[in-house]
């Protein structure tokens, strides 16, 4: 009898562990945020529509650019709708970070010190940070810029206002919070130059009265942003960048808003 007792005391333990381990595979499944997107369908994604290419706003308001094409591609992938929430730069990590969007797909760079809060997907684009000047400005080279009592204008909490510290540390570093007020900023004369990527300053150049130094200062790469427990979006995300690099559809809205042919992993430095 006490043999009987003890076997069935012994399928009782193992019958709560595998009650424990269900539920706990159940609790996690709830918790994917891949899951909850399908299920719930619409993947809410942060972004800045401030930028010029990157992400910006039609004239209607609708979102426009080379990430919102991309984010796009990724909710018709999971067969769900998409929302945009738009925010000022230093509102995009916050807002990620306290379950307010899924992701951010923005033209954010993927720097070590970010990477203590977030994770990052695989690049989507390798860039660099460049300097926008006044067209009659007399800087020619990035280097001229390191002077005393020359403004330099970036965005709050960008790599743009830590390549000023780092490189430019005798300049004095403005900051704002959209790339709209450092450019008027940078006309009206309270800045001598603005810090921004490459991609983006090309299109600044050709604004009226502006020019772009084409050198770069720093190698600077984009990725998308999730939070760290986010382990399986990320990795889908990652696989969908190679699967869409390979099959020619990233190539396309490269074109698009590149406006040349996409050349497997093109670094500008």
């Amino acid at each position: 009898m006490r043999r009987y007792s003890h076997v069935i005391g012994n399928l009782v333990v193992i019958a709560l562990l595998m009650t424990c381990i269900l539920g706990s595979s159940s609790l996690a499944a709830d918790q994917d945020l891949l899951n909850k997107i399908m299920t719930r369908g619409k993947l809410v994604v942060g972004v800045s529509l401030t930028s010029p290419i990157v992400a910006f706003k039609e004239p209607d308001g609708t979102p426009a650019g080379f990430t919102v094409d991309l984010a796009k591609l990724i909710a018709k992938e999971l067969g769900v709708k998409i929302e945009f929430q738009d925010y000022e730069w230093q509102g995009l990590i916050p807002a990620l970070l306290t379950g307010k969007v899924d992701i951010i797909t923005a033209q954010m760079s993927a720097t070590l010190e970010r990477a203590t809060k977030v994770t990052f997907t695989q690049p989507w684009l390798y860039t660099g940070t460049c300097a926008v000047v006044r067209r009659d400005s007399p800087y020619k080279h990035w280097r001229d810029l390191n002077k005393s009592g020359i403004a330099i204008g970036a965005n709050a909490g960008s790599v743009g206002a830590a390549v000023v510290k780092e490189f430019l540390p005798k300049a004095t570093l403005v900051t704002f919070p959209t790339d709209a007020d450092f450019l008027a900023a940078l006309k009206a004369k309270r800045v001598e130059a603005v810090m921004t990527d490459q991609l983006i300053g090309v299109a600044y150049g050709k604004e009226p009265g502006l020019r772009l130094i084409n050198k770069i200062i720093k190698p600077d790469f984009y990725a998308f942003t999730l939070r760290p427990e986010d382990v399986h979006m990320w990795q889908w995300l990652n696989l969908f960048f190679d699967v869409i690099k390979a099959d020619g559809r990233y190539a396309a809205i490269y074109k698009k808003w590149m406006g040349e042919d996409w050349k497997p992993e093109p670094r500008p430095w």
